[in-house]
């Protein structure tokens, strides 16, 4: 019994890492290259910086500490775990795949960029956990009240996104909305197939 666990717990983190890799690809493949805000704790963050005189990196990683706490006291250490692999391994990706070429096309971008980003965090919260941010927010609220994971993602970023309009501008923010809510549509459907473990 013990053995059959350890080969579904590493089956796990190898769709961690798969997940993960299909949303690096997605930011810059179709996400970046079309000027997409950037929606979660790193669209937080990017509204913090341009405020406040501190790096993206220490603005990103504060707002995550008191999340994982959250995530930890609500959901549990399995949960800490795979959502700090989560993390990880999406910060490995998005420096790794740089090198990876861009589509850009606007609308386009959008839509295949919000799909592919979807089938990667459902793929990564199906396994019980997330890339961090916003992601372990939604997965909270949704033990709470049961709403689903996506619709609470989709609604929290959709907030970031209205607030980077008055900065970033109308346009993008139209399309960024497109694109959360392909992904919500595709986060939605994979864990109505997949239930989290």
């Amino acid at each position: 019994m013990k053995k059959a666990f350890s080969k579904q717990e590493a089956l796990a983190y190898l769709w961690i890492v798969l997940g993960t890799g299909l949303i690096a690809s997605a930011f810059h493949v179709f996400i970046e290259p079309n000027d997409l805000l950037v929606s979660g704790t790193g669209g937080i963050a990017l509204l913090i910086v341009h405020f406040f005189p501190i790096s993206l990196g220490v603005a990103y990683f504060v707002l995550n500490i008191p999340l994982f706490l959250i995530g930890w006291c609500s959901v549990g250490t399995d949960f800490l775990l795979k959502s700090t692999c989560g993390t990880v391994s999406l910060s490995f990706f998005l420096s790794l795949f740089a090198f990876l070429p861009s589509i850009s096309h606007a609308i386009l971008g959008a839509i295949l960029g919000g799909l592919l980003s979807g089938i990667g965090i459902g793929i990564v919260m199906a396994t019980g956990g997330t890339t961090g941010g916003i992601d372990i927010v939604s997965v909270v609220i949704h033990q709470k009240y049961t709403w689903s994971i996506g619709s609470v993602m989709f609604w929290i970023n959709a907030a970031i996104v209205v607030e980077g309009t008055y900065l970033f501008g109308w346009q993008k923010a139209i399309l960024t909305v497109l694109s959360l809510y392909v992904t919500t549509w595709m986060v939605n459907s994979i864990l109505k197939r997949y239930p989290p473990v």
